[in-house]
């Protein structure tokens, strides 16, 4: 797995790199692949907080854990839907100079 982890890792950077940020959402078509790996990703993290097989915790340890906090990889998808919000709210501020957006 640890080739499968590196590979992947590989793609969220370039992921990064080309939009600025790591948060791959569900319905991203250009990579479905990095798609299926985030969702492991986010489903293994929440095994490794509540191992209960030994297999839980060999496949996201806690260096791998690290390495993608430290890219600003979000672990649930609130994260990222906060994030798209956010810079449609940046977006709206620099057309129109204000965040009040109106209802």
């Amino acid at each position: 797995y640890e080739d499968h982890f590196n590979t992947m890792f590989q793609e969220l950077i370039e992921f990064k790199r080309k939009h600025g940020h790591c948060h791959v959402e569900n319905d991203n078509t250009d990579n479905p692949d990095l798609v299926k790996w985030v969702r492991e990703m986010r489903y293994a993290y929440l095994r490794f907080q509540k191992p209960k097989k030994k297999q839980s915790r060999d496949i996201l340890t806690a260096e791998r854990i690290e390495q993608l906090e430290m890219e600003g990889f979000q672990w649930t998808n609130d994260g990222v839907k906060w994030y798209r919000k956010y810079l449609e709210l940046v977006k709206y501020q620099k057309k129109f100079g204000t965040c009040a957006v109106p209802r």
